[in-house]
């Protein structure tokens, strides 16, 4: 019934009869769009629709050539139009439109012409280069109204694509200043806005990785995958709505940098405040975006200057799994490089429990990324790792310690490092019911990774100052795994070696036991040979040794 009705007043020679069909059309593809798709191809609808978009400029005309446009723009989601259109010529008439017409019409043309440049390479390579695309845009962004809007819909879908990511980083980082700057109180502009900055955050390597993390597949799994796909015949491969290259990393890493200069984080923080219920899928686009913000370690400082560890803690406490998730572990990368002392403490606290959960996953990187910002989190002062334990941390990060994964245990030996010197800790460990820990670190000082060693001797080096945690590990045998350790050819490993021994025998029952088990151990001949030196190891060197001498029972 729509066929009989609204293409003959499309295709009609009545200017009046043809306003109202664009009108009825217009209302279609907004409600029913399936249905507009396939009436758009019908015999000449689209070829009528591309004609009148090229009317002169009397009063019926500009209406007629609005909606024309406008629907051009509506339909072009469909790949079937799509390559009808480049076929009939519309691209041409299409940039005419965007280069001369009124404003309302570019905006609408702009908006076809960013839809349409996902069609094929070729499509892309005449849509994209083509310099003017991105100087028209630019009074529609400053604009109000439905041609700001159209302008924002625009950018959402040409910013998908690394040739416009090249150009605006050489040739206008006016524009990324100017998306930064968007004001307004049309939520749909404020979630373009949104949009737009997340598109301009990922390359062609990031879009694949969140493709991987939606299916839950590894790297191998993924490229298995794709040769599956790639073996099938023609007609088996599902069909694929567009084709799009977001882009070499270097220019979108330099691209979110300067994003970042313009107050890209301010206005994600800014938009979220507009929204009373921000949606689902809002709140994962800037999500997505700062994520992809913090993967550039030259991001964080001023990520925090603009508000971003108050947007993440917010968004990490979400209902929705992968938002948390994502906004976890944006902190995790904040918290990892800056110095968490220079911010509210109210704040710090709040991360600890998103970092904590990332610990419980089984994605190694987030458990990682977590440890190592926890680590540096427990650095700040003894509340912070108090409020670590309390949220059942050391458990948490001990699980590490078991891992296959070598930098998993030395990022967990790390973390409880950090922690262990904190008072609740050093009362569990002097009682006696911390045996196990000890325990933990003792063996973890006899690692074979060098970071991991270091971390748990430094735990110990701390430790063996207080009586009676010194007397554990002398009971545990820690006695041979310092010596082990004052043995290893690295310098940290024996200074720390050394501040153990040095601990230990201000407690004669102890340094008797200490050279009783090095009178027969290498260990000795390094003694020995280290405090001959004049170097600060070899001054301790020397005070341990001639403690040992000295000291009787």
């Amino acid at each position: 019934m729509c066929s009989e009705y609204i293409v003959p007043l499309i295709v009609s020679e009545d200017p009046e009869e043809e306003v109202n069909g664009l009108l009825f059309f217009s209302i279609l593809c907004q409600t029913h769009k399936d249905l507009a798709n396939s009436l758009i191809l019908t015999a000449g609808a689209l070829d009528r629709l591309i004609e009148m978009s090229k009317t002169t400029q009397d009063t019926s005309d500009k209406e007629i050539k609005r909606l024309s446009t406008e629907i051009l723009s509506y339909v072009m989601a469909d790949p079937l139009v799509r390559k009808s259109i480049v076929k009939d010529g519309g691209v041409d008439a299409l940039f005419v439109l965007a280069e001369s017409g009124p404003l309302d019409v570019r905006g609408r043309a702009l908006s076809a012409l960013g839809k349409l440049a996902a069609q094929d390479e070729a499509t892309a390579t005449s849509v994209l280069r083509r310099r003017t695309l991105l100087k028209e845009l630019a009074p529609l962004l400053k604009s109000e109204g439905p041609s700001q809007t159209w302008g924002i819909e625009a950018m959402v879908f040409l910013s998908l694509h690394g040739e416009i990511k090249m150009q605006l980083l050489k040739e206008h980082p006016e524009l990324v200043e100017g998306i930064c700057k968007v004001r307004s109180s049309d939520l749909g502009v404020l979630y373009g806005t949104a949009a737009i900055i997340l598109n301009l955050c990922r390359s062609a390597a990031d879009k694949q990785e969140v493709k991987s993390k939606n299916l839950d597949l590894d790297s191998e799994q993924m490229a298995e995958l794709q040769k599956l796909m790639e073996s099938l015949p023609e007609a088996a491969r599902p069909a694929r709505n567009g084709v799009i290259d977001a882009g070499d990393v270097q220019v979108v890493s330099s691209l979110r940098a300067l994003l970042i200069e313009y107050g890209a984080v301010k206005t994600l923080l800014s938009i979220l405040q507009a929204f009373e219920h921000p949606s689902a899928s809002l709140l994962s686009i800037v999500t997505e975006a700062m994520l992809l913000l913090a993967n550039d370690r030259q991001n964080h400082g001023r990520m925090l200057q603009q508000g971003g560890a108050k947007v993440l803690v917010r968004l990490a406490y979400q209902d929705s799994e992968v938002v948390a998730r994502q906004a976890s572990q944006a902190l995790a990368k904040l918290w990892i490089s800056c110095n968490p002392s220079l911010l509210a403490e109210a704040l710090v606290i709040d991360s600890i429990r998103p970092l904590l959960k990332l610990l419980k996953g089984d994605k190694e990187l987030l458990q990682f990324e977590s440890a190592m910002a926890l680590t540096n989190i427990a650095s700040a002062n003894d509340e912070m790792k108090e409020r670590i334990i309390a949220e059942h941390g050391w458990s948490d990060l001990q699980m590490l310690i078991f891992s296959d994964n070598v930098q998993l245990r030395r990022a967990g030996t790390e973390a409880l490092t950090n922690l262990s010197t904190c008072e609740s800790m050093l009362e569990k460990l002097a009682s006696g019911k911390g045996t196990n820990d000890i325990k933990v670190f003792i063996a973890m000082s006899q690692s074979e990774d060098l970071a991991t060693a270091n971390a748990a001797a430094g735990a110990l080096a701390m430790l063996t100052q207080i009586p009676e945690i010194s007397s554990i590990i002398v009971e545990e045998s820690g006695v041979d795994a310092i010596l082990n350790a004052l043995e290893s050819s690295d310098n940290g490993l024996q200074h720390r070696a050394l501040v153990c021994l040095q601990n230990l025998v201000q407690e004669p029952k102890h340094a008797i036991t200490i050279r009783t088990k090095i009178a027969t151990r290498k260990a000795l001949k390094v003694l020995n040979s280290l405090k001959t030196s004049t170097s600060p190891l070899g001054q301790l060197a020397a005070t341990v040794a001639r403690t040992l001498t000295t000291t009787t029972s």
